[in-house]
């Protein structure tokens, strides 16, 4: 599987953490980048 985020559109709620955490991290600046 590959994954793209488009950081641009992100607001940093962390939901995308919270519903795949094995996928996704919150950095220091809140967005959420694929492992």
């Amino acid at each position: 599987m590959r994954i793209k985020a488009d950081t641009s559109l992100c607001v940093g709620s962390g939901q995308c953490v919270l519903a795949e955490p094995t996928v996704f991290d919150q950095d220091d600046d809140g967005l959420s980048p694929p492992r």
